[in-house]
C-alpha cells in the first residue's frame, strides 16, 4: 500500500463530523454569510432611508418627508462607496495573508466590518460624506477577507474536495444575501432601518471573535486537528484576460446585488417588505445551486468524464450565456412574476461559473492562490464601483425604460465574460509557479 492510499484509509476511518477541515469550512460559511449581510443590507435600507413617509402634524395636516433627501446620483455614490474601499486592499490582503496568516486577516477584517456596520446609522445622521466614508472603510476591511480565506483554502482543503468544499463555504455568502434582503424589509418595517445595521453587525462581531479563537492558519498550526487528518491533508496538497472576464461577469452580479431591491420597488410595484423578500429569492436558489454545481464539478473531473479544463470552460461559459439570456428576458418582459423568475433562473445558473472560475486560480498556481484571487477580485470590484454610479446616472426617474438600459448593459458584459473565459482560460500549473514550487522543495 502506498503512502497516499494509507492516508486515505486513515481518513476514511475518521467520522465525518470529527474532521477538522469540515468545521473550518462551516466557520468559513458563516464568515461569508456575515460579510455579505453587512455588505448588502444597505441596498434594502436605502429604499426606506430615502423614500417619502407621511407625518401628521398637531393641526391634523399630513406632510411627506424623507429621512435623507439624497437624489439618485447621491444614492449611486453611497451604494458604490463600498467598492471603492474594497478594491484598495484586495492585493494587499493577498500579500499580507502569506505573511501574518489568512485566519488572522480574515477574522480581523470581519471584526472591523462589524464595528463599522454598528456605527453606520450614526455616520449617516452626521453627514452624507461621513456615511460614504464609513461604507468605503467597510469595503477596505472586507477587501482583505476573501484573498485571506483563499490562502487558507490552499492549505486546508485537498485538491479533490476543493470545488465541493469551496461551494459549501461560498454558498454562505448567498444565504447571507437571502437573509439580508428578506429580513431587512421586515426589520425596517417593524423597528426601523437602523436596526438592519445593528442586528447584522452584532452577529458579525460574535462570529469574528469565535473565528479568531478557534481557527488556525493551516492544519500544521491548528491546535484542534487530529494527527491522521493533518497527514491526509498535507499529503493531498503535494492574468490580464482573466481580469477582463472577472470584470464582465462581476458587473452583472454587482448590478443585481446593489440595484435589484430598487428595481423591484420601482417597476414591479412591490412595497418595501415585499421588495426585500422578492429580491432575496434569486440568492436563495443560487445558494443551493452553488452546492450542486460544486459537487457535480468535482464528480465530473474525478470520474474523468471531461478534463479539468473542459469542465471549467463548459460549465462557466454556458452558465454566463444562460444568465445573459435570462437578464435580457427579465427586463424585456417586465412582469411581477416573469421578471423575478428569469432573474432567479439566470443567477442560479451562474453557480456553475462561480465554482469553476474561482477554483481555476488554484489550478494555475496553488501556492499563490491568495494573491491571484486578490488580483482577479480587484478587477471584479472595479465593476462593483462603476455599476451603482452608472445605474444612478441612467435611472433618474425609476422608469421601466431606464431600468432596461441598466440590465441590457449587464447582459452584454455577461457575453464578453463567457467569450474571454472560453477562449483563453487554462487549467495547468503555470511555469513560473512550478519554478517557485521547485525552489521551495530544494530549500
Amino acid at each position: 500500500m502506498d503512502r497516499n492510499s494509507a492516508n486515505e484509509t486513515l481518513e476514511d476511518s475518521t467520522l465525518i463530523w470529527k474532521r477538522r477541515r469540515y468545521f473550518v469550512v462551516f466557520m468559513a460559511f458563516l464568515g461569508y454569510f456575515n460579510i455579505f449581510t453587512m455588505r448588502s443590507n444597505l441596498s434594502v435600507a436605502i429604499v426606506s432611508m430615502t423614500r417619502n413617509h407621511s407625518i401628521i402634524n398637531n393641526d391634523g395636516e399630513i406632510t411627506y418627508e424623507q429621512n435623507f433627501s439624497w437624489d439618485s446620483k447621491e444614492k449611486g455614490y453611497v451604494l458604490s462607496s463600498f467598492y471603492y474601499g474594497y478594491i484598495c486592499t484586495q492585493i494587499l490582503g493577498g500579500a499580507l495573508s502569506t505573511v501574518i496568516g489568512g485566519n488572522i486577516l480574515f477574522g480581523t477584517g470581519v471584526l472591523m466590518t462589524s464595528i463599522l456596520t454598528l456605527v453606520a446609522p450614526i455616520a449617516a445622521n452626521i453627514h452624507l460624506y461621513v456615511f460614504i466614508a464609513s461604507r468605503a472603510f467597510i469595503g477596505i476591511f472586507e477587501g482583505i477577507t476573501i484573498p485571506a480565506l483563499y490562502q487558507m483554502w490552499f492549505k486546508w482543503v485537498p485538491p479533490r474536495e476543493r470545488a465541493r468544499l469551496f461551494s459549501i463555504a461560498h454558498s454562505g455568502g448567498y444565504i447571507g444575501l437571502v437573509v439580508s434582503t428578506s429580513l431587512s424589509g421586515v426589520i425596517i418595517s417593524s423597528i426601523g432601518w437602523e436596526f438592519s445595521f445593528y442586528i447584522f453587525g452584532i452577529f458579525g462581531l460574535i462570529w469574528s471573535i469565535l473565528w479568531l479563537i478557534f481557527i488556525g492558519q493551516s492544519p500544521a498550526k491548528d491546535h484542534f486537528i487530529s494527527l491522521n487528518e493533518r497527514n491526509f491533508i498535507e499529503e493531498s496538497l503535494r492574468r490580464d484576460l482573466k481580469c477582463i472576464a472577472n470584470f464582465a461577469a462581476g458587473y452583472g452580479i454587482y448590478t443585481l446585488q446593489t440595484q435589484l431591491p430598487q428595481f423591484v420597488y420601482d417597476t414591479l410595484n412591490y412595497n418595501i417588505t415585499e421588495s426585500g423578500f422578492i429580491s432575496a429569492l434569486p440568492y436563495l436558489f443560487l445558494a443551493f445551486m452553488v452546492l450542486l454545481a460544486g459537487t457535480l464539478t468535482d464528480w465530473v473531473i474525478f470520474k474523468g468524464h471531461l478534463t479539468k479544463l473542459q469542465t471549467r470552460k463548459i460549465f462557466a461559459c454556458f452558465s454566463l450565456l444562460i444568465n445573459m439570456i435570462c437578464v435580457f428576458l427579465a427586463v424585456y418582459f417586465v412582469h411581477p412574476i416573469a421578471s423575478i423568475a428569469f432573474i432567479t433562473i439566470g443567477l442560479s445558473i451562474t453557480a456553475f461559473a462561480i465554482v469553476n472560475a474561482d477554483p481555476n486560480l488554484f489550478d494555475l498556481a496553488p501556492q499563490f492562490s491568495g494573491v491571484l484571487v486578490a488580483i482577479a477580485n480587484s478587477s471584479a470590484t472595479i465593476s462593483g464601483m462603476i455599476s451603482p454610479v452608472v445605474s444612478g446616472f441612467i435611472v433618474t426617474d425609476g422608469t421601466e425604460q431606464q431600468w432596461k438600459i441598466v440590465f441590457y448593459i449587464s447582459a452584454a458584459l455577461y457575453f464578453v465574460g463567457a467569450l474571454v473565459f472560453g477562449i483563453w482560460s487554462e487549467a495547468e500549473i503555470q511555469p513560473w509557479a512550478k519554478e517557485k514550487e521547485n525552489e521551495n522543495r530544494e530549500q
